[in-house]
């Protein structure tokens, strides 16, 4: 967790959400894909051990809870 946020410290991140709706009853769908950019701050070694201490992100894809403290790790 630490090696992934530090890697990640003062860089963006692109991130990727997606929604799909089967019908059942004919199988036809719609699908819809988006995307954004966040930039992570720049982050000492002591905040990533204190964000990994408080919200224990350990089994969260790169180490961050989106819907949790993460939006500290963030500059915009």
């Amino acid at each position: 967790a630490i090696e992934q946020l530090q890697f990640q410290s003062g860089n963006e991140s692109t991130f990727y959400t997606s929604l799909c709706l089967l019908n059942s009853q004919d199988q036809s769908y719609q699908l819809c894909l988006d995307t954004f950019t966040a930039t992570f701050r720049n982050l000492s070694e002591q905040e990533i051990q204190d964000y990994i201490e408080i919200d224990q992100p350990l089994h969260s894809a790169g180490s961050f809870k989106a819907e949790s403290l993460c939006i500290s790790l963030f500059e915009k």
